[in-house]
């Protein structure tokens, strides 16, 4: 069986041939490097359920950026995704979320030789429904990426009890300092899964002939 992250699911969509040679070639299971934006997406995930205060989640974030090189360009970044973070913390009290469930590992058998895997959103709840979180650090189209709506399938599958109508999919964007949500259809959450389907058994497709 493979395994294909849902982090990856763009780059398999691009080129399914050209991804399954790679996957072939190369050892995706643990991710790539950590980055700074990992280290302000765990302190939010922390945040979410010790419930410590903004100013305590940034003194936490500061200590992991020492591990990062003190040049002019990580300390400019640092201090924008340090802001973005510190807004995130005001929307989220003026939201009124709480978290309802924490990040975990997705697996999603799509046939019996494939499985898209990967880390589920935070998801959070308040008195208009559930909403699954991701954090991001400058604006991007993700409404139109795969991974979002198969997220609101999964979730309220696998984990939250509410139909498909009550679960909002959205970001954080860190550079805006602003949510995004969305509550994709049925229709077009089917149309994603049916196109996931198939760019998955074409990356197997060409997995398995690169392999012999």
């Amino acid at each position: 069986m493979i395994r294909i992250r849902c982090s990856e699911l763009e780059n398999a969509r691009e080129n399914p041939s050209a991804y399954g040679q790679l996957l072939a070639v190369n050892d995706f299971s643990n991710g790539g490097g950590h980055g700074m934006l990992a280290c302000v997406r765990e302190v939010a995930l922390a945040m979410g359920k010790e419930k410590f205060s903004a100013s305590q989640g940034i003194k936490q974030i500061q200590q992991k950026f020492l591990a990062f090189s003190p040049t002019k360009g990580n300390k400019e970044r640092q201090e924008d995704l340090i802001q973005g973070f510190a807004q995130y913390c005001k929307q989220m009290e003026k939201f009124a979320f709480e978290l309802v469930d924490n990040s975990r590992m997705m697996k999603w058998d799509f046939s019996k030789d494939v499985m898209l895997t990967g880390k589920t959103p935070l998801v959070f709840a308040n008195d208009e429904g559930y909403f699954a979180l991701t954090l991001i650090e400058t604006n991007t189209s993700w409404q139109h990426q795969l991974k979002f709506p198969l997220y609101q399938q999964y979730l309220t599958t696998h984990t939250i009890d509410c139909p498909l109508t009550e679960m909002s999919i959205g970001v954080f964007c860190l550079q805006s300092g602003k949510f995004e949500f969305k509550s994709f259809e049925e229709e077009s959450i089917e149309a994603c899964v049916n196109e996931t389907t198939q760019i998955l058994n074409a990356v197997l497709d060409s997995y398995t002939k690169y392999k012999k």
